[in-house]
């Protein structure tokens, strides 16, 4: 048991300390330098338990990819499959780097909620389905390196992008309802600066599927954007006056 130190030896634990008989500081040598394993730690995502914190976010998603895989089937005249993968956060920054250039990225809102989002059309899910959409078996066969898009690639990617944004607003009807509206697409994603990079970002990615894995869809939306309703993504409906209180507040 732990047992507290009497008046006597705390004298004689400082009286060693003036003496020098006694380190204060813990001396790692370079010979013991090796055994020490250090962890990096960011503070700005501690405690950011998205799944935890806002399950039904979890549950919009699920809606959201029965949804698409649907819509881009009865569109195709192919069956697909839409997988989502868990929720993601990510400091936009560096989201920023991990996407090539150029990319399919496509700007929207979610009104009332603040912010931009951005969906990201990864370069070999857009020959494939470009490919199938012409009656092609989508294997994605076409040369992705070195070149943009064609006009024709980007209007039917922006088609595919706007038949995602109506699905996604179908999707958050029972938690929230929202309506979507497509702002823009760029090819950079270097010059698209939403939001500060150090500020997070909540992402989804859904692997879309024909005879293979085609490639994948990202959908990212700002964490801050989600606090005037988070309640909501807890599973918290309180009353009507009060949430709109807090929305003004926010």
């Amino acid at each position: 048991m732990n047992k507290l130190l009497s008046q006597d030896e705390v004298d004689s634990l400082l009286k060693g300390l003036d003496a020098g008989d006694i380190d204060s500081i813990n001396d790692f040598s370079s010979d013991n330098s090796d055994d020490v394993n250090v962890d990096s730690f960011d503070w700005a995502i501690a405690g950011l338990n998205v799944r935890g914190n806002m399950p039904l976010l979890e549950v919009v998603n699920s809606k959201f990819s029965q949804k698409l895989r649907g819509t881009l089937s009865n569109s195709l005249r192919k069956m697909l499959d839409i997988t989502p993968d868990p929720l993601e956060t990510i400091k936009y920054s560096d989201f920023q780097k991990s996407l090539p250039v150029p990319t399919s990225m496509h700007l929207f809102k979610m009104e009332p909620l603040r912010g931009i989002g951005i969906i990201v059309v990864e370069s070999r899910l857009v020959f494939s389905l470009v490919e199938a959409y012409f009656g092609g078996k989508g294997i994605g066969a076409t040369k992705i390196e070195g070149r943009e898009f064609t006009v024709i690639e980007n209007r039917i990617i922006e088609k595919v992008v706007h038949m995602a944004l109506n699905n996604l607003a179908e999707a958050w009807e029972d938690v929230h309802p929202l309506k979507t509206e497509f702002l823009r697409s760029e090819s950079n994603p270097l010059v698209v600066n939403v939001i500060p990079g150090e500020e997070l970002m909540i992402s989804t990615k859904y692997e879309v599927e024909l005879t293979k894995v085609l490639g994948n869809i990202i959908i990212c939306f700002p964490y801050a954007s989600y606090q005037p309703i988070r309640h909501k993504l807890a599973g918290d409906y309180r009353d009507e006056a009060e949430t709109t209180q807090l929305d003004r507040t926010w």
